[in-house]
């Protein structure tokens, strides 16, 4: 008989830190206005600043931006996050557009930081088949009344007048991958050695991303018969590289006794159908994908 628990005690164990934990399929983002913007007081020494988050395809609750008041220009590496010394917002949404306002002393400089999600790809056979989070956002571009945008996700204002300033996010392409034995509905198909190299991830310094690599990542058949694997968001220019295993291990009995597996990949649908018989597929994210690999049994 085939073991097919090993992989899978190790794929909810975290390992390498590509699986995130827990086993549902979508993560909880910032909570909605942490810090509610101070009712706008405008004086002769303050200038208005309207900060906009918005997205282009529905409501989104992960965007985020940091807003740092000061006489320079701070990069997301040196911005004093939470140090309450330094005058400072956080803006994140409730609503898709959400507008926030501050009255900022003149000629003072505003450096604003966008964050962004860094993205999931946890286990979906725990998973309530909603895999649409709308807290995995990325950020697009700034929009308005920036002087500079000294890095990706960066823009400083200058407060030599009232300001408006935009930041666009979109919702991160959404990744499926499936897996299943055409022949043998009871079997699950194989396993997954995962490689997954992600594109750089707009957010707090030391927050990570989801770069590294998972072997032999096996489970069971889905009950609802959707082979659904994983499920999760990466954010475009992600790169997954699936590697097709036929089993983590097989038993040594009468029925297998020199221990070969006889439930073999065979090929590679849906988004991944380009890789055709090729045991390593990789997966470029660029657009909401949905892959299956399909293995056959060949037991004598």
């Amino acid at each position: 008989m085939i073991d097919r628990t090993r992989g899978f005690v190790a794929f909810v164990a975290g390992a390498v830190g590509i699986l995130l934990a827990g086993c549902t399929a979508s993560s909880s983002g910032p909570s909605p206005s942490p810090s509610p913007t101070p009712t706008p007081n405008p004086s002769a020494d303050t200038y208005r600043l309207n900060v906009i988050l918005r997205t282009g395809n529905g409501d989104r609750l992960g965007m985020e931006v940091f807003a740092f008041y000061g006489d320079v220009v701070y990069t997301r590496a040196n911005a004093p996050y939470f140090d309450n010394a330094v005058a400072q917002q956080r803006f994140v949404s409730s609503e898709d557009p959400e507008t926030f306002m501050a009255d900022v002393p003149k000629g003072k400089t505003v450096t604003l930081v966008a964050v962004e999600f860094k993205g999931d790809l946890p286990s979906a056979l725990s998973g309530n088949g909603n895999y649409d989070n709308p807290y995995a956002v990325e950020f697009l571009n700034w929009e308005g009344d920036y002087d500079s945008r000294p890095e990706s996700g960066v823009a400083s204002v200058a407060m030599n007048g009232e300001k408006t300033v935009t930041a666009v996010f979109a919702a991160m392409p959404q990744v499926l991958i499936r897996k299943y034995d055409s022949n043998n509905p009871q079997f699950n198909g194989g396993c997954f050695d995962i490689k997954i190299e992600a594109a750089e991830h707009l957010g707090i310094p030391g927050s990570g991303d989801l770069s590294g690599e998972t072997p032999d990542v096996c489970c069971c058949p889905l009950s609802d018969g959707s082979h659904l694997f994983l499920a999760g968001h990466v954010k475009s220019g992600t790169q997954i590289t699936l590697t097709a295993t036929d089993s983590n291990s097989c038993t040594v009995d009468d029925a297998h006794p020199d221990g070969i597996c006889y439930e073999n990949f065979d090929h590679w649908e849906g988004s991944a159908a380009l890789c055709g018989s090729a045991r390593e597929c990789t997966i470029p994210v660029t657009v909401d994908s949905d892959s299956t690999a399909v293995w056959v049994d060949n037991t004598p």
